[in-house]
């Protein structure tokens, strides 16, 4: 998910926005930022 934004997102904007898609997002900075999942 890339958007250009000139402002940071807030974290009840991070949760409206939450993608629904199974992934795992961060906030990270104002952004959302996609996580990938760590398999030991």
């Amino acid at each position: 998910m890339t958007t250009a934004r000139t402002k940071p997102l807030t974290f009840a904007e991070f949760i409206e926005q939450y993608p629904e898609d199974g992934g795992i997002y961060e906030l990270v900075d104002g952004e959302i930022i996609e996580m990938r999942a760590t398999r030991a």
